[in-house]
Order: C-alpha cells, then sequence, then structure tokens
C-alpha cells in the first residue's frame, strides 16, 4: 500500500546515477584529491581536450606540516587522469596563492610558486610538458640584491615576444620594493628585467598585467601610515612611462587578480577596509576596479555589497575573466556562511562593463552538514564558451585523514552549473524561479533558486524516513544535494515555501 505522504506528489522526475567512482559525480561539479591531508586547488587552465590544476598538498609524511605544489591532469569532464607533485629536499613552504594564473606557451604549461621560510627562500617557475606528462623547474630566482634572499612571486604572463614576465616583491624585510624579469620560455634565461624601489617607501606587488603598449604593474603601497594602491606603465622593454598612486581609499587585501578586456582597460579585484569602532581589527569590502590605459579609475564597485564586514567574515572576490559576450566580467571567490565566522560558501557573479551587477549567485551544499568551507581561487573561460573556477571543499567530516579536496566547477553565461548529456527540469508548476536538474544524473542533483527564499526541503527513502532536511533557503543560491552515499531507489523531495504551499519531486537514483 502506498504512503499517504506520497499521494500528493505532483510530478515524477527520474534521475539516473551511473556507478561511483572519486570522480563519479555530474559533470563539472568535480570534488578530488590524491589522499593527502590537503588537496588545496588554487589555479586552473582549461584546453581543448584537458584541464590542468594546480595547487597545494599537505602529505601525510610531511615535515614540520611543509606543503609541496601539485599539478593535476583531468580530461574534457573533469575525471582525474593523474598528477605529479614537485618536491625537493629544503623545508621552505610552498606557496602558489598569488601567482594564481598558469600560462601555455605552445605544448608547455608554466606555473610561479614561492619557497619561503621567513626570511629565506625563494621563486621559480615549473614547467608542465603536456605532450610527456613531465614536470621540472624553467627557473630559479633569489633576492641577490639584499642581504635576504626572499622573493614574493605575485603574478605569471606571457610577455610580448612570447617568453615569460615574472614580477616579484623584493628586500622583503625592509624597504620592500618591486622586480619584473623576462624568462625565456625555452631554456629559462633571464632576457630583461625592472628594478624599483624608494626609501620610506614599500611596494607589495601582486598583478601583472600585458596591455598593448607594454605592462602594467599593480599592487599596494605603505607609506607614513597609509594604505593605497599602486600602478606602474612600463613599455614592451621594460622602461618606466608612468607610476600613479591611489590613496583615495584604505586599500589592503592579500590578492589582486585582473583582466585586460577588449578596449585596452584594466579591470582587477581587491577589497578597502575601515578601523572597527568596537575591536581591534579591520572591517572590509571587496571592491572592483577599472583603470583605463593611461591608468585613470573609470569606477569603482562594491558588488553590491556596501556593508563592512570582520575580515574572516567577509565576502571576497579572487578572480576576474573578461566574459565571451564582452559585456562585462565574470567573477569567482566566497561569500561567508550566515551568521558564521568559519564557514563559506563559493560564489559566482557578473558585473556589466559600467560596474554594476548582472547576477550573483552561492553554491552552497543542500546538507548544511557536509562542509565547512566551499571556496573558489580562481576561474578560467573555457574554449567551449564557458567558464570554470577552481578552489577547495573542506568537508566537515574527514575521509580517511582528508582534511582538504580539490573543487571545480562549470557555469554558463548566467550562471546556471553546466551539465553532459543531461536535460533540465525545470519545476514550473510550483514557481519558474526554482530549478531541480540533471535528468539524467550521476550522484549530484542541483536546486537552483532565482527569486526565490524561505523554501525548505526533506527528502524521504521509500520506507517513509527522513533522510535530509534543509530550512530556510536563500534566494540566487545553487544548492548542491550530494546523493553519492545514499542507497539505490526512489527518494521523495518534499519542498514548501513560505506560504506553505507544498511540491514533491520524486528521484530515482540508479547504479
Amino acid at each position: 500500500m502506498k504512503q499517504p505522504w506520497l499521494r500528493n506528489s505532483l510530478i515524477l522526475l527520474s534521475i539516473l546515477c551511473t556507478t561511483k567512482t572519486i570522480q563519479s559525480q555530474t559533470p563539472f561539479n568535480k570534488v578530488f584529491d590524491f589522499g593527502y591531508h590537503q588537496n588545496n586547488g588554487r589555479k586552473l587552465i582549461s584546453t581543448d581536450s584537458n584541464i590542468y590544476v594546480s595547487g597545494i598538498v599537505l602529505t601525510p609524511d610531511a615535515v614540520n606540516n611543509e606543503r609541496e605544489i601539485f599539478f593535476a591532469k583531468l580530461d574534457s569532464i573533469g575525471a582525474l587522469i593523474s598528477h605529479q607533485l614537485y618536491q625537493d629536499d629544503n623545508l621552505y613552504n610552498s606557496a602558489t596563492n598569488n601567482a594564481r594564473r598558469m600560462v601555455q606557451i605552445g605544448d608547455d604549461i608554466f606555473s610561479g610558486v614561492i619557497e619561503v621560510d621567513i626570511n629565506e627562500g625563494y621563486g621559480f617557475i615549473l614547467r608542465y610538458d603536456t605532450t610527456i606528462d613531465s614536470l621540472d623547474v624553467l627557473y630559479y630566482v633569489q633576492d641577490t640584491l639584499h642581504s635576504n634572499s626572499a622573493v614574493f612571486v605575485s603574478a605569471l604572463a606571457k610577455s610580448h615576444d612570447d617568453n615569460l614576465a615574472m614580477f616579484m616583491g623584493i628586500d622583503l624585510l625592509e624597504n620592500q620594493g618591486i622586480l619584473l624579469e623576462i624568462i625565456d620560455a625555452e631554456n629559462g634565461t633571464q632576457l630583461n628585467k625592472f628594478v624599483f624601489e624608494k626609501d620610506d617607501f614599500a611596494y607589495v606587488p601582486m598583478e601583472l598585467a600585458v596591455v598593448e603598449d607594454g605592462y602594467v604593474l599593480l599592487g599596494q603601497h605603505r607609506s607614513t601610515g597609509l594604505f593605497g594602491l599602486f600602478a606602474m606603465k612600463l613599455d614592451k622593454e621594460l622602461n618606466l612611462i608612468k607610476e600613479v598612486t591611489y590613496d583615495n581609499l584604505n586599500y589592503s587585501y592579500p590578492y589582486i587578480n585582473g583582466v585586460v578586456d577588449a578596449q585596452g582597460d584594466i579591470v582587477f579585484q581587491h577589497g578597502e577596509f575601515v578601523p572597527d569602532p568596537l575591536s581591534p581589527f579591520n572591517l572590509f569590502r571587496p571592491v572592483i576596479t577599472k583603470l583605463s590605459s593611461e591608468l585613470d579609475i573609470l569606477w569603482q564597485s562594491n558588488v553590491d555589497y556596501e556593508e563592512y564586514e570582520r575580515g574572516e567574515s567577509a565576502t571576497h572576490f579572487l578572480a576576474v575573466v573578461n566574459s565571451y559576450n564582452e559585456d562585462g566580467y565574470i567573477l569567482a571567490g566566497m561569500e561567508p556562511y550566515p551568521d558564521s565566522t568559519v564557514r563559506s560558501d563559493g560564489l559566482i557573479a557578473k558585473i556589466d562593463l559600467d560596474g554594476e551587477v548582472v547576477w550573483k549567485r552561492t553554491l552552497q551544499y543542500l546538507d548544511e552538514g557536509y562542509s565547512t568551507a566551499n571556496e573558489f581561487y580562481d576561474a578560467v573561460a573555457t574554449p567551449d564558451g564557458h567558464y570554470m573556477a577552481v578552489g577547495l571543499v573542506r568537508p566537515a567530516v574527514w575521509i580517511d585523514s582528508v582534511i582538504i579536496q580539490s573543487w571545480i566547477v562549470k557555469f554558463d553565461e548566467e550562471g546556471h552549473l553546466v551539465t553532459i548529456d543531461t536535460t533540465s527540469s525545470n519545476s514550473t508548476t510550483f514557481s519558474p524561479e526554482l530549478r531541480i536538474y540533471p535528468n539524467p544524473s550521476a550522484d549530484v542533483v542541483y536546486i537552483e533558486h532565482d527569486e526565490l527564499a524561505g523554501v525548505s526541503y526533506t527528502l524521504y527513502n521509500q520506507q517513509g524516513q527522513q533522510v535530509l532536511g534543509r530550512d530556510d533557503t536563500e534566494a540566487y543560491h545553487t544548492y548542491i544535494l550530494d546523493t553519492s552515499q545514499f542507497a539505490v531507489g526512489t527518494y521523495y523531495l518534499h519542498i514548501m515555501d513560505a506560504d506553505g504551499r507544498r511540491y514533491v519531486e520524486e528521484l530515482v537514483l540508479m547504479r
């Protein structure tokens, strides 16, 4: 006899799931790891046939918790093919946080990295040969101009002569200056360099933009207690043409990532802060700035985040990509979980050419106990006209001692997650602002809200037992329902809005 709570089902949706492996989720929502304690995805590049992800790992046998660099190769739908580690004999910590752009020249992919321990260390460029899947070091650099050896690699880009341009910080313990080097992409020799320092004026290099007639260097400066931005324009021979500082806001942010658009303007993300009158900490909010080719500020946008928040509870955009339609910019980053200082969710957005918000979408697991952090650190445009973001997921429950996993998602011009060989189900009977997809699927169902909030979801199995529940959902969120741990069979997703209207979707999971 059919259970009474099944009689109100309004629609039947069959969701077919394939056999599960570690990557058997619906294509382009991938969570993966290599069995290490930490597997932090930091940057990626997408080609016609493969996706390459780089980041840092913490291996179980690491001495003094030393982090190392990983380089992973995935197929075109995000299934992990192989990975390699760059490991050395020293105990310096590797980091790729700031130089979050990989560069492809011919068959080689390059990544900027630092290895540093207090005031010692070096920067280097890793080279991955895609024809034979080999990883080696193309170029090492240390600060030989000062008593300390450490440099801080901030950006890597393709130079005007199809070589590599690496932007770095030097004299890290004193005044802090900047160094830009042009490196031969084949043999790793230095072809040219630009060094700039100023007494009592600290430069923190962060981003390198390659413009039509040269290079623009971006970063923060500190002098007499002020925190500002700086921009320098160099010609192709690395001669300084113009330097500008911007002190209209208190600028402070660990990362800057930017793009040069079709008009030759530079759009980049950063942040500003104000003192918190109630604590010794600062309050923060994100800023997107657009500079002209002459380094004039054209506009600044807070992407509708007008309120200042505590740093650990603030929204951060970490990546900017030109839109395919040349009508705006795609952003990716993280947003704090409501009323939490330790949880975060993935965030993607689009702004137009004037900095106005076109859409924003938060990616969050429907099961609030699934993870404690979901964050994006880099984003790229993919060859098929979509976008891809990479970051990390921190599961609430460790899986075989894995604390952090890498995460990639693919989405379209409207912020909808992309799937392959599936059709989307639009629940128009309940609300045109709700989409539940894909059909068929493998281990993951997406519940996508537009202007719809206050909806509760309860999932039951065939025995009428509740297996998951969630209240107080928000507008413009995409909720990820991970069904990979559920047994095969039929499930019933009960949906109720703020007015008490009810709706049921029948989900059939098959493996």
